[in-house]
């Protein structure tokens, strides 16, 4: 943390300052690409910084991104979901997706298991075919 948080530092002063040089020059335009650009990265400033005072946050958010990514992709074929109905079930399927994917559960067969057992499963017992509740029914039998 201590060699991120030195080395950091002094990156993250030389980024800054080709930004102020580039901002400065008068043949750029703001509202050019790299205008644009430079613009969001000066408004960053210090939310950039705050990666290198806390050990815990990386300094990209590409985690994040990856995660959405199936979204933004889908985006266009959400059109051929035919009705409201239909968009809330596709949320809740990439929400149980995006469960399983953060559990390590492969979300094909939970799904393919869920949807073998859920017309035989009590009400009362319906939380066991969570998510949460199937990876550690699966790794209590591994155990076992």
């Amino acid at each position: 943390f201590q060699v991120r948080k030195r080395l950091s530092r002094s990156i993250v002063a030389k980024i800054e300052a080709m930004v102020d040089d580039f901002r400065s020059r008068r043949d750029l335009l703001p509202k050019s690409r790299i205008g644009k650009a430079l613009t969001y990265l000066n408004n960053q400033r210090e939310t950039l910084r705050v990666f290198y005072g806390d050990g815990r946050i990386d300094i990209d958010n590409n985690a994040c991104e990856r995660a959405m990514r199936p979204v933004a992709m889908g985006r266009r074929n959400y059109m051929l979901l035919g009705s409201p109905r239909g968009g809330q079930c596709a949320a809740h399927l990439y929400s149980l997706v995006t469960a399983c994917k953060a559990l390590e559960i492969d979300p094909a067969e939970y799904l393919e298991d869920v949807m073998t057992r859920i017309d035989s499963t009590p009400a009362s017992e319906i939380a066991s075919l969570t998510p949460w509740a199937w990876a550690e029914a699966r790794s209590a039998v591994g155990e076992a």
